[in-house]
């Protein structure tokens, strides 16, 4: 959701729970003080982070939110009054008994559970410890599911995933109370569900996939990219980048709110699987572009690869238009490959590059978004590489089939660069850095199922084994790894 239509439902949510809590406060059914047995159980229940008989009962992730919902409402019930349960508590429940709609599971929420006790609460007098379950019950499931709605069960953080759904947390003290105090739980979920047309579309390819139970693994696979698309960071209106690693695809698309086809489409090579070379999953902004780049080799290359060559083979530099240097890769000075030099390349005080050309392993350009990993996207001399079905070749760089397609797209806000100019600057004599005007948003992405445009659903290989861990995780339930 965008930041700006996020900020005006939480303050219309904030408004009416206001409201709600003032009238409830006001009427005589609920203006004198708590039941002390009812007030303790919930209390309890947010000092512990814990709710014996839930399905996962420990929650030590919601026990500050938990506090701040019946801090809020005075330690008095929110579901229930008179110990019966409100027509709010049963939209709650409707929402999360309908949680396989979303590619979640009802008991997680444990919206069986809920669902008989609303009817024993509906019909009979119970004891107050009962109307305190249910009351702490239900407000625990519903902070579970709006998060796992929002930013999903798992952060990607814990399974080595470089991005940070932090900027998309959400005030959910103040949601439950809306849901409890409009009973609009059902929409309140709706607001929250990724706006990506690729999550919808998912969702209706994960729906008939559930109808056919010889289509299990599919609809496995379907979930985790469901999962997936709630970990995507907050992004503006503007084109952003994605790379599909386990597909071998790169994407442009024009805005997060378009219909959900790529203006922009092509293969790529990423890092080999099970040789210490997996491309690295993250998210971060392209900067700039450099034209008949350098390749300044990596330390890990040139440790195990380039310098052990070199001392085998003196005339390796020359064969593959390899020099010594100092200072920036692209544009730091030549010093002589002597013995003294080549020693201070070993003690990391010079390096090692390819000088532009034909052969040069980064090819014509190389689009830069600065990251730990020094991962980026280049163009490639290999070229017969992308007619492969499974293209994972690279020592962990993504490697463009059409790198001078890509800078069009990428520079496409500036009258100066068509395909003509970028090619024409690609085989000029000297290297050329074009910073961007606007950073770009890159996610390096990892999903084994994805929906085409025109419906047709595509499934690969998971090649890095990242699905067979995120289905560890989920496995293991809630608090999902704390």
């Amino acid at each position: 959701m965008r930041i700006a239509s996020l900020l005006t439902w939480l303050t219309l949510g904030a408004t009416l729970a206001s409201s709600a809590r003032a009238q409830s406060a006001s009427s005589p059914s609920t203006s004198a003080p708590p039941s002390t047995r009812i007030e303790t159980s919930l209390r309890e229940a947010a000092r512990t982070g814990t709710l014996p008989g839930l399905r996962w009962p420990r929650f030590p992730d919601y026990r500050d939110e938990l506090a701040e919902v019946y801090g809020a409402h005075q330690w008095r019930p929110l579901w229930t009054a008179n110990g019966h349960p409100t027509p709010a508590a049963r939209a709650a429940i409707d929402v999360l008994k309908a949680a396989d709609n979303r590619a979640l599971h009802p008991e997680d929420y444990d919206a069986a559970e809920l669902d008989r006790r609303f009817a024993e609460l509906s019909s009979e007098s119970v004891a107050e410890q009962e109307v305190a379950w249910f009351d702490a019950a239900l407000s625990v499931a519903l902070l579970r599911h709006l998060s796992d709605v929002h930013v999903g069960r798992v952060n990607p953080r814990s399974l080595a995933v470089g991005i940070n759904i932090a900027p998309k947390q959400l005030a959910l003290a103040s949601l439950v109370l809306d849901a409890a105090g409009t009973g609009r739980a059902r929409e309140l979920v709706q607001a929250l569900e990724p706006k990506f047309v690729q999550y919808r579309n998912l969702l209706a390819t994960y729906a008939r996939y559930r109808a056919f139970p010889d289509s299990a693994r599919r609809t496995r696979q379907l979930e985790l990219a469901i999962e997936r698309i709630r970990w995507l960071p907050l992004l503006d209106d503007g084109p952003f980048i994605v790379v599909n690693v386990p597909g071998f695809q790169l994407y442009g698309f024009d805005s997060i709110g378009g219909a959900g086809a790529p203006s922009l489409e092509m293969n790529v090579v990423v890092g080999k699987a099970g040789a210490g070379r997996a491309t690295p999953l993250f998210e971060d902004r392209m900067e700039y572009i450099v034209f008949r780049p350098y390749w300044a080799v990596p330390p890990g290359i040139m440790q195990s690869e380039i310098l052990p060559a070199v001392r085998r083979d003196a005339s390796y530099l020359a064969r593959n238009n390899m020099e010594l240097f100092q200072g920036d890769g692209d544009f730091g000075t030549p010093v002589p490959a002597t013995a003294a030099n080549l020693a201070r390349v070993a003690s990391g005080t010079l390096g090692i590059r390819q000088r532009p050309g034909p052969r040069n392993a980064l090819g014509p350009a190389k689009f830069i978004f600065p990251n730990d990993h020094n991962v980026y996207l280049h163009g490639t001399p290999a070229q017969e590489l992308f007619s492969r079905a499974r293209r994972d070749f690279s020592h962990g760089c993504v490697r463009l089939e059409d790198p001078a397609a890509l800078a069009v797209w990428v520079l496409r806000d500036s009258t100066q660069w068509s395909r003509a100019q970028v090619e024409a600057t690609m085989h000029a004599e000297r290297s050329r850095k074009v910073n961007l005007a606007r950073h770009l948003p890159v996610v390096i992405y990892y999903t084994t199922a994805v929906v085409r445009p025109t419906g047709a659903v595509e499934f690969y290989d998971d090649v890095y084994g990242h699905d067979a861990r995120l289905e560890r995780a989920l496995a293991k339930g809630y608090p999902f790894g704390s």
